[in-house]
């Protein structure tokens, strides 16, 4: 067994920059909150190299649906994660789950309500990117 991992404070931002866009693949405007602000992020240097940095937020979209069936309807969004910047040389995603078990961490409102949320990740030879369903 190897030394323990460290967790560093500071400042992700002035360490190693944004690492990641979020890119979507439907018309509709984004906001973005930040859940912890970069001031008080924490870092993880494992004892094998690897950084893991976590950038906790919110993001609110529109997503182009279809009514035909109406109120009988399911309907997907899709969005992906990736870096615009760093190849899979330098980033590397990772997601715990490819199917979300949906808890009281993930609801929906009077208006809709959550069936699943999928996450895939891509690798082509040069970048990495996650999409993810939310139905």
């Amino acid at each position: 067994m190897g030394p323990p991992s460290v967790v560093l404070h500071g400042s992700p931002r002035t360490n190693w920059g944004e690492l990641c866009m979020i890119t979507f693949k439907l018309h509709f405007r984004i906001s973005k909150k930040d859940l912890i602000s970069n001031e008080h992020r924490l870092i993880v240097l494992m004892n094998n190299g690897t950084v893991v940095k976590s950038g906790p937020q919110i993001v609110s979209h529109q997503c182009q649906i279809n009514i035909l069936k109406f109120p009988f309807d399911d309907q997907t969004c899709t969005f992906s994660l990736g870096s615009w910047v760093y190849t899979n040389a330098n980033l590397r995603l990772f997601t715990p789950f490819e199917q979300y078990e949906l808890s009281e961490d993930f609801t929906g409102n009077t208006e809709w309500k959550l069936l699943s949320l999928k996450a895939e990740l891509t690798v082509d030879s040069t970048y990495e990117e996650g999409d993810f369903d939310v139905k």
